[in-house]
């Protein structure tokens, strides 16, 4: 029997698999075993179910899921450089911009770049090393939103980088 409630409770990472994750349908959620950001995952759900609804949240699922999945391979594969991890990076920020703006039409977005979700433990020093292969354009990343190095950021708030 308790066999059976563990397996209703168990969340399921939709990259990697891992088991007994916290619910990405309810709360923002990182993967603890492949790192995968799975809020996309929340905010697709959220989607209304419209004409056609179905099939644009398949195709958009698929278009992340190739992109992850992409990524992972080449982390794993130790064939990346920080020029693979740009392209892949804006590919994914442009298909979560695609997917916030659908969710909110009538918010207009003026900035040059792309936006990041700023993850747990984030720093921008640790933001110009996953984004840019390197820290010393953290400097560069705070400035480009109005904050300095020693400004505090949650996890959450969406950075502009360009």
């Amino acid at each position: 029997m308790d066999n059976d409630i563990i397996m209703k409770n168990d969340i399921i990472c939709p990259v990697c698999g891992k088991h007994d994750i916290p619910n990405y349908h309810k709360q923002d959620v990182i993967c603890p075993c492949c790192g995968s950001d799975l809020s996309i995952y929340r905010v697709v759900d959220e989607i209304p179910n419209k004409r056609n609804g179905l099939i644009w949240k398949v195709s958009t699922m698929a278009a992340v899921c190739a992109g992850i999945v992409l990524s992972v391979c080449l982390v794993k594969n130790g064939t990346h450089n920080s020029m693979e991890q740009r392209v892949l990076t804006d590919s994914i920020s442009v298909l979560n911009q695609q997917l916030v703006e659908s969710l909110n039409p009538t918010k207009e977005y003026t900035y040059a770049g792309f936006p990041y979700i700023v993850r747990t433990g984030d720093s921008f020093w640790k933001i110009s090393l996953r984004l840019y292969g390197t820290g010393r354009y953290a400097t560069q990343i705070a400035e480009m939103n109005n904050l300095t190095v020693q400004d505090v950021i949650y996890k959450g708030d969406t950075l502009f980088i360009k």
